[in-house]
């Protein structure tokens, strides 16, 4: 009897070795596919950076060029209603111009939009000197419409513009980024921007 439990036992132990790993075998395409989609997951998390250099901006006239758009938020993809979120960046085929004209507490800004360079109309802005910059804020907002900031770093001539909006397509924001220089007048162009000496001076 003890000799026939043990083989028993014995039998009884092998089945389950070879069923302990056994089970696993249909579920392992299964397994991988769910870490697929995770790591993929992860992968569409990233962060991208690029070293910038920019020289101090002065002058009361400037010139902000961008050809980089990023957008984020929520998309309606269908009539039924179904729903997106996500963000990408993309880099535009032509820049955007914006010409500011700093006066005070106040500023005027002149859009020139994509490949077509279109001009828009002027639009007023209020300015508010920061600890590196200004902030520039959209004054002549109509209700429910699109709040625009801008953002000059006058220390590196960095800019950043931005805008955000809710309707039945989109809840999102986009920013465009880029730098400013100032802007040159056709006779300073003309003449290199050459300082005349003083009088008295050979």
């Amino acid at each position: 009897m003890p000799g026939r439990q043990n083989a028993a036992v014995l039998e009884v132990d092998m089945r389950c070795r070879r069923t302990s790993t056994g089970w696993l075998r249909p579920l392992l395409p299964r397994v991988f596919l769910v870490a697929g989609v995770l790591s993929a997951a992860h992968a569409q998390s990233f962060v991208r950076k690029e070293a910038y250099v920019g020289a101090q901006l002065k002058g009361t006239v400037l010139l902000c060029k961008s050809d980089q758009l990023a957008s984020g938020g929520f998309w309606r993809t269908s009539a039924a209603g179904n729903v997106e979120s996500g963000a990408s960046i993309r880099r535009e085929e032509k820049a955007t111009t914006w010409r500011i004209t700093l006066k005070r507490s106040v500023a005027e800004v002149i859009r020139f939009s994509g490949a077509s360079q279109t001009i828009e109309e002027p639009e007023v802005y209020s300015v508010e000197p920061t600890s590196v910059g200004i902030l520039l804020i959209y004054q002549n907002r109509a209700s429910a419409a699109s709040p625009q900031i801008i953002t000059i770093d006058l220390t590196n001539s960095s800019f950043v513009y931005s805008s955000q909006h809710v309707n039945p397509l989109w809840n999102r924001a986009n920013i465009f980024y880029g730098s400013c220089q100032p802007h040159l007048s056709l006779c300073c162009l003309a003449t290199r921007c050459r300082r005349r000496p003083k009088a008295g001076r050979a």
